[in-house]
């Protein structure tokens, strides 16, 4: 089983995860100019997936062979800037790649009536009492 120092791995797979999020993100745009479709970060979610998919990348793949960070120290090595970039490069490209998929098949779409829908779920507390509903 591996022992692995969490107050050292932790903050270096944080930090790789933070640097693919923002190696996909457009720059923000600088004074007092609004864009809006730059100025979301391209990863907002599944961060620790990703941090799982790194670990694993960087404990089986990464110097092809099984490499243990803990082992002597190895962890160092992690924090230079090839290794890094490469790092990055690796799953920047992988998470591009996984979303050109090609849709097969046909697809249907129906129009349908709002007042068709029987039932519209929501809680209680985001609703408001009116007097007239669809």
């Amino acid at each position: 089983m591996l022992i692995i120092n969490h107050k050292i791995w932790v903050p270096i797979l944080s930090r790789l995860t933070r640097r693919i999020g923002q190696a996909l993100s457009q720059p923000l745009p600088k004074g007092n100019k609004i864009a809006h479709h730059l100025a979301n970060p391209y990863l907002q979610v599944n961060t620790a997936q990703l941090a799982g998919w790194l670990e694993a990348y960087i404990h089986e793949r990464l110097f092809n062979e099984p490499f243990d960070p803990m082992r002597d120290e190895s962890w160092r090595v992690l924090l230079l800037q090839p290794v890094i970039d490469h790092n990055t490069k690796v799953f920047a490209m992988a998470l591009i790649d996984s979303e050109d998929r090609k849709i097969e098949g046909e697809t249907e779409v129906r129009h349908r009536a709002l007042s068709e829908v029987p039932k519209l779920s929501m809680s209680e507390r985001s609703s408001l009492p009116v007097i007239k509903c669809i």
